[in-house]
């Protein structure tokens, strides 16, 4: 008994002190790893020419376009032309389906009038033959001028009539007022439409230009008789020379962008621009700044800091920051007018 005691004894200080009847586990010695210097770009200032293009996107369109609407609200109750559509000027494009009714009325108003107008002569007749009696009445002539005053205020009346009667007419349809291509209907057969909303916009196709949305893009840095490239959407052919024909106001001397959004471009050779059709887009390309045989960095080598502009220079090795005065930059090439010479070498961040 005492020695099974004195083995279970041993054994148990044996598990305390973590021995092992196994052989004991190498000790790992971990393997220090080396940083790898990351080796910024670097640049070399250079010499060239920096020009800074602006890129607008146009496409042939009308020179005159007129937009009109309804002067009434109603339902759609004939559309006689669609979308795409030529018209000729008084053609009738569109009318509410109350207008049969209206024009009804305007018929009856003129039988009205044309009644009023044979009450007027007739009177005149029996002034004529009263005042011309041998042995005239001042009584019956007085009547016969009444009755002639009553028909001449009648007809007024009816006049009066009349002319409201037609305004509800014109106002209850649209008749083109020009002759040219329908660009846009905003309404369809059967739909309620608002009065004064713009409801058909008509193009005279015969005279065209190139016409950019003044509000698609930064108008700022252009002016009216800025030469210009001009190129098929997307294509790499040589381009047509144009010039920018009229800007909005206050940047030119069309008017408000609200009456008129459109920039208009013109080919130098107008023959340049029969070939091609309306609606055709173009890459139309301004230069708005060129900067002549100068220093030039990449914008990636120029660092900003608080309001500080440098570069870091590496000579023999070592790095120190220049301040440095930039110029134009077109995205690609920032020019270099203070603080760095040709050939010197920029690290980049």
């Amino acid at each position: 008994i005492l020695l099974i005691l004195a083995l279970t004894l041993l054994l148990s200080a044996c598990g305390e002190d973590g021995f092992s009847l196994g052989m004991a586990e190498p000790t790992v010695t971990p393997i220090p790893v080396q940083p790898i210097a990351i080796r910024k770009p670097t640049y070399e200032v250079q010499r060239g020419d920096i020009v800074r293009n602006h890129l607008l996107v146009g496409r042939i369109g009308p020179v005159t376009t007129v937009t009109v609407e309804f002067e009434s609200s109603g339902r759609i109750g004939a559309l006689h032309f669609s979308e795409g559509s030529m018209v000729e000027a008084g053609d009738l494009i569109a009318s509410f389906d109350y207008l049969p009714e209206l024009e009804r009325e305007t018929t009856l108003r003129q039988i009205a009038i044309r009644r009023a107008e044979i009450a007027i002569e007739r009177a005149e007749m029996f002034l004529d033959a009263a005042e011309s009696d041998s042995n005239p009445n001042p009584t019956t002539i007085q009547d016969k001028q009444w009755d002639l005053e009553l028909a001449q205020l009648t007809y007024e009346e009816l006049m009066i009539y009349l002319g409201e009667q037609v305004a509800s007419v014109d106002a209850a349809k649209i008749v083109a007022p020009i002759s040219g291509m329908i660009t846009e209907l905003r309404f369809r057969f059967g739909q309620n439409v608002n009065a004064f909303n713009p409801a058909v916009t008509i193009a005279d196709i015969s005279e065209t230009t190139l016409l950019v949305d003044s509000y698609a893009t930064n108008i700022e840095e252009l002016y009216e008789g800025m030469p210009v490239a001009i190129r098929l959407f997307n294509s790499t052919d040589e381009p047509f020379n144009g010039y920018i024909r009229q800007m909005p106001f206050p940047y030119g001397s069309g008017p408000g962008r609200d009456e008129d959004k459109w920039i208009y471009v013109e080919f130098d050779n107008p023959e340049d621009a029969e070939q091609f059709q309306l609606n055709d887009r173009f890459d139309i390309i301004a230069e708005t700044a060129r900067a002549d045989d100068v220093l030039w960095l990449p914008p990636e080598a120029i660092r900003t800091f608080s309001g500080r502009v440098f570069v870091m220079v590496e000579e023999d090795g070592l790095q120190r920051s220049i301040d440095v005065k930039t110029g134009i930059t077109n995205g690609e090439m920032t020019e270099i007018m203070e603080g760095l010479e040709e050939g010197q070498i920029v690290v980049g961040q």
